[in-house]
């Protein structure tokens, strides 16, 4: 679990395999799933903005005891997940379908490729 204090409202990530937003709207808890495809690897996370306005490093996540200092994710305002960000400041997710091929171009994901 960890918490968001630049969110706008009280949020929570739920990480293990997959990551899941948590917030409350109308008094009730709503889950919406981080990025759209299910997934067994481990949750990783970065933030585009936090160093000087550049990606940070990659944050990886999974099932282990921490301390509740631990719990908390801040850094920057768009948070990157597999296939969505997160605007942190509306708890907006925005969902992408591309990735960079090895000489840095944007490529399109096709059916049937991997």
């Amino acid at each position: 679990m960890l918490r968001l204090p630049g969110a706008p409202q009280p949020a929570l990530l739920l990480a293990n395999t997959d990551v899941h937003l948590v917030t409350v709207e109308g008094g009730q808890p709503v889950v919406r799933h981080f990025d759209p495809e299910p997934s067994t690897d481990g949750a990783a996370l970065q933030w585009l903005d936090s160093e000087a306005g550049q990606p940070g490093p990659v944050l990886h996540f999974g099932i282990r005891r921490t301390a509740s200092s631990e719990t908390v994710l801040e850094g920057g305002r768009w948070l990157r997940g597999k296939r969505s960000v997160l605007d942190v400041h509306t708890l907006q997710l925005m969902r992408y379908d591309g990735w960079l091929d090895r000489a840095g171009g944007a490529r399109s994901r096709q059916a049937g490729s991997t």
